[in-house]
């Protein structure tokens, strides 16, 4: 094992892997949580004069496209496709959740709480991912997320024909209960 960096961050194994300490795998996730947060910023803003539906599919048919750069094993160009993916993350669930209770009424606390309900497939789906990725490797379990926000964009799409309206844009929340 040679270290490469003076800290002994990075290290390069004598079969050419990249391995990573603790503490910089630590930093390399507060990165991600950067972009997400960078993303959910830039994303509300975009939301007050773009309609919900349209950057809902726009944003995960560009991370079915990111996941599909990192399957494809790119080298650094999919390790930035898995950063970029966090960014485009950011406004998903709140913009699902918005477009899934729109225009309900009374009905709205019921739905709610379904898809509440739904984050469920967060906590399973890692386990299939890395099912995936335990039988071939990290990259090819990014097929998982790709499937999904595959799905999800084709939500954000078609949303109109399912809610029998025209569009979400600039929708301001009155008040409490």
């Amino acid at each position: 094992m040679l270290l490469t960096e003076a800290y002994a961050e990075v290290l390069l194994f004598r079969d050419g892997v990249i391995g990573f300490t603790n503490q910089f795998a630590a930093t390399l996730a507060s990165v991600g949580f950067i972009c997400f947060l960078l993303g959910r910023v830039t994303g509300a803003m975009l939301l007050r004069i773009v309609s919900a539906h349209k950057m809902l599919g726009l944003y995960a048919l560009l991370n079915t496209i990111i996941c599909f750069v990192v399957f494809l094993k790119l080298g650094w160009l999919s390790v930035l496709c898995v950063f970029l993916s966090y960014f485009f993350m950011s406004i998903q669930f709140p913009t699902i959740f918005a477009l899934g209770i729109f225009g309900l009424g009374a009905k709205a606390k019921g739905a709610s709480a379904y898809i509440v309900m739904g984050i469920v497939g967060g906590a399973l789906l890692p386990k299939l991912m890395g099912g995936v990725a335990d039988h071939y490797d990290m990259s090819r379990g990014f097929i998982v997320p790709l499937v999904c926000f595959a799905l999800v964009a084709l939500y954000g799409y078609g949303w109109p024909k399912l809610s029998r309206a025209e569009g979400l844009t600039g929708f301001t929340a009155k008040g409490g209960h």
